[in-house]
């Protein structure tokens, strides 16, 4: 017998779907019934030729033959008509429903002849008969999401025949009570069928709600992902912008400190040109680090890979970061083989290695930084460690957002911008 089903979609769209891929309920509701139409037609018309068999033992096989015949043919017309519902552009909605409520009554109709039978078969075979028809209309429920106008006619023409004849048909042995309580039951479980099919309409009228809301929201969100990354592109012009036009005064704001520092100046003045040089530079190093992000967020960082001496490269760095961990009593040590060759791009290298060394020096109070290079078969590890705190694991994750610092509350930006390990 024909399945019950779910109020899931299906799979596959009929080419007018929509573009937000949710019709009206109506349209909804026919895409749903024309599916369940396409799925059922095989086990409709042989489940009634097993009744066909049962019913030719008792009757000239001819008429049963017949009926199963014309139920094989009118399967097969109501699965085209109602298949090809969601298609049909020429009919509203509406004009579709009552078509499809048509061919369910029609189709319906065919079924219930079956009935003409009843009272020529023995009592085992009726009951066969009125399990067949009551188990339509059970299958029918959720092939049609309960839909009254269409569900409410399928429901009389099958199980409405059912009470009268085991009520008044002569040849079955039963006495007035059974045949009284036979009716009854017919008649509860065809009110238990109406409620079940409120029940079910209105499970799918929500589910359509909820979907609808689920795809109202989801357009929310794009159109809030579409005006973040708007803001997320203009921010980065503009860091790209100006990190770009500031880097020239304060370059040559470098160069004026720096020649004046040279002069011979009083200790209160040495002290003033002092501060300003170190603010100068702390000023040069947040564009540089600014401008190193903008470049990144564009995608405009273009890599240069060339053979190079590690040896040589990390020596180097050794000595540019000297001073800075002499004057905080630490040791720089540098540790790397002999000759070892690698292929890299020299300038982002150096920058990754710049801002681990400079983050190990800013935050190690007592003890030394170190600069290593392992070989490990053909690659050559490279890292930097040190003595200071450490970072807590559930942190080890957001020291690479951009602007997050730790054990930097009030934001003083001689610590930095925060973007060290987010350009690492």
């Amino acid at each position: 017998m024909p399945q019950a089903q779910s109020f899931d979609r299906p799979e596959k769209e009929p080419p007018d779907a929509p573009e937000d891929g949710l019709r009206s309920l109506q349209g909804e509701l026919i895409l749903l019934i024309a599916d369940q139409a396409r799925r059922v037609p095989f086990l409709v018309v042989f489940s009634a030729g097993l009744v066909a068999l049962l019913v030719a033992a008792h009757v000239p096989p001819m008429y049963p033959a017949a009926w199963w015949v014309l139920t094989a043919l009118a399967t097969w017309v109501h699965s085209r008509i109602v298949g090809g519902l969601p298609s049909d552009g020429a009919r509203s909605e509406a004009a579709r429903l009552r078509l499809a409520a048509l061919s369910f009554t029609g189709h319906a109709m065919v079924l219930a002849a079956v009935f003409a039978f009843f009272p020529f078969v023995p009592v085992t075979t009726g009951a066969v008969i009125t399990i067949y028809s009551v188990a339509l209309c059970a299958a029918t429920l959720p092939a049609t999401a309960g839909y009254r106008p269409i569900f409410l006619p399928y429901a009389v023409v099958t199980l409405g025949p059912i009470a009268p004849l085991w009520a008044l048909t002569p040849g079955i042995a039963a006495s007035g009570f059974d045949r009284l309580v036979f009716v009854v039951m017919t008649a509860v479980y065809f009110a238990a069928m109406l409620g079940h099919a409120k029940g079910a309409y209105r499970v799918f009228t929500e589910s359509y709600a909820i979907r609808q809301q689920r795809l109202d929201l989801n357009r929310q969100l794009r159109r809030a992902l579409e005006q973040a990354q708007s803001a997320s592109r203009a921010k980065t012009r503009f860091l790209a912008s100006a990190s770009h036009d500031l880097r020239q005064p304060i370059h040559a704001l470098s160069l004026f400190t720096g020649s004046l520092l040279m002069r011979p100046l009083d200790p209160r003045t040495s002290a003033i040109a002092e501060q300003i040089d170190k603010s100068v530079k702390t000023l040069a190093s947040q564009l540089d680090a600014l401008l190193d992000v903008s470049r990144l967020d564009a995608g405009v960082i273009d890599r240069a890979i060339e053979t190079v001496d590690l040896k040589v490269l990390l020596t180097q760095l050794g000595e540019e970061f000297a001073p800075q961990a002499q004057k905080k009593g630490l040791r720089l040590h540098v540790h790397c083989p002999q000759s070892v060759l690698v292929s890299t791009d020299p300038l982002l290298f150096q920058r990754i290695l710049r801002n681990l060394l400079s983050n190990a020096i800013k935050y190690t109070e007592h003890g030394h930084v170190e600069l290593r290079a392992q070989a490990l078969g053909d690659k050559v590890r490279v890292s930097v460690a040190d003595t200071g705190p450490g970072i807590p694991a559930e942190e080890q994750e957001r020291v690479f957002e951009e602007f997050y610092q730790l054990n930097n509350p009030e934001r003083d930006r001689s610590k930095g911008l925060g973007l060290g390990l987010a350009i690492v």
